[in-house]
């Protein structure tokens, strides 16, 4: 029998760890604070202090073993106590919080390997406007987000490589609506 840790015996909050894993450092302590916030609503939901201490002695022998700080989610305090609270939530609790997450963390991680492709690092600002498009407004919103930045990117790239060959330059959809939005804001 293979082992399993706690968090792949669901298959949507084993994706969302694994996708956070693979994150660049800055993305993952802004979703770890996320994370952090939610599980501790949950938790104080649940009852809180009264809560953990009628937790099950295995899961409190796994809290007292996690104080060995030997996972990758335990280097940053904010990622330890983010995924401490998660593995004490019930089962139902813990999907929650993945089907909260998953998509803005599977979008980032599209972000980013865009970021690592074209030689660029991703941008926090990027990372925190998915985030809160998808919790504010829905995951659907969030992917057409996405989907304008890349038709930007594109665009962006493509513009460059014309505006070497001498061609006129123009600007990508997310660069105009960026520009639009500042004008509106900021009249001179």
């Amino acid at each position: 029998m293979a082992y399993k840790r706690w968090y792949d015996c669901d298959a949507k909050l084993s994706t969302m760890v694994r996708a956070m894993e693979v994150m660049n450092l800055p993305s993952q302590k802004y979703f770890a604070q996320t994370l952090l916030e939610l599980s501790e609503m949950l938790l104080a939901e649940r009852g809180g202090e009264t809560y953990l201490r009628a937790l099950e002695d295995g899961k409190k022998a796994g809290l007292e073993k996690s104080k060995a700080k030997n996972r990758w989610y335990d280097r940053y305090e904010t990622l330890h106590r983010a995924f401490n609270n998660l593995y004490t939530l019930r089962s139902e609790d813990r999907r929650e919080i993945a089907i909260r997450l998953s998509t803005p963390i599977s979008i980032v991680a599209g972000y980013e390997r865009q970021c690592r492709k074209s030689g660029q690092e991703p941008d926090v600002k990027v990372v925190e406007e998915i985030l809160r498009t998808a919790l504010s407004q829905g995951h659907e919103r969030a992917r057409r987000l996405y989907s304008l930045y890349l038709m930007d990117f594109e665009e962006e790239l493509n513009s460059s490589s014309r505006h070497k060959s001498g061609k006129a330059e123009s600007k990508g959809l997310w660069t105009q609506f960026l520009e639009t939005l500042q004008g509106v804001v900021n009249p001179t």
